[in-house]
This record gives structure tokens, sequence and C-alpha cells, in this order.
């Protein structure tokens, strides 16, 4: 799991098995995520991050 939001994180993207856009990603990362998640302004990583735990921690 690999959270970007510019273009810089294009290569990390293509190298990993769940990449996850910001919410105020460019268009071209949002575009190779496998969803796109809130903005940093709205804690976009830990929204992942909560429900992903939600799901899998009993």
């Amino acid at each position: 799991m690999v959270f970007g939001d510019d273009y810089n994180d294009l290569g990390l993207f293509d190298m990993c098995g769940y990449p996850i856009a910001m919410g105020n990603a460019v268009e071209e990362l949002k575009n190779k995520a496998m969803i796109t998640t809130e903005t940093n302004d709205e804690d976009g990583v830990a929204v992942v991050l909560e429900n992903y735990l939600r799901r899998n921690i009993k």
C-alpha cells in the first residue's frame, strides 16, 4: 500500500501492489490508483488506514 499526490509518485505507483491517490492528487496519479481517498487536509491516509484496520482486525 502506498499513498501519493504528485508526479514524483508515478513510478512508485507502478511498483506498488495497492496504490492510493490522495483527493488532491494530480489526475495522472488518480488514473493509476486503486482508490482515491480524501485530501491531505482531510486526513486521507488516516481514513484509509482506519477503514482497513476496522475490517481486518477482530
